[in-house]
């Protein structure tokens, strides 16, 4: 969950200094790359058939080569 942290107390050396207030977010988050084959998208309603052509077209994919089964 972000945090907003602020300075905004009149008797801070920095504001007094600098005629400033500071405003700033404070967030912990994680990203990663993922490989493209992993990705599914289905725009019908989730059913054990659209889950199971979803699936096959997953299990479907292979290599560069056209021959070797991707495993995913």
């Amino acid at each position: 969950m972000p945090e907003i942290d602020t300075v905004t107390d009149s008797s801070s050396s920095f504001i007094f200094l600098k005629d400033q207030y500071l405003f700033g977010v404070r967030a912990r988050s994680n990203a990663g790359y993922g490989f493209w084959q992993l990705v599914a998208m289905c725009d019908m309603d989730l059913t054990v058939d659209s889950f199971s052509q979803v699936y096959e077209g997953m299990i479907a994919l292979k290599g560069t080569n056209g021959d070797t089964p991707l495993g995913v």
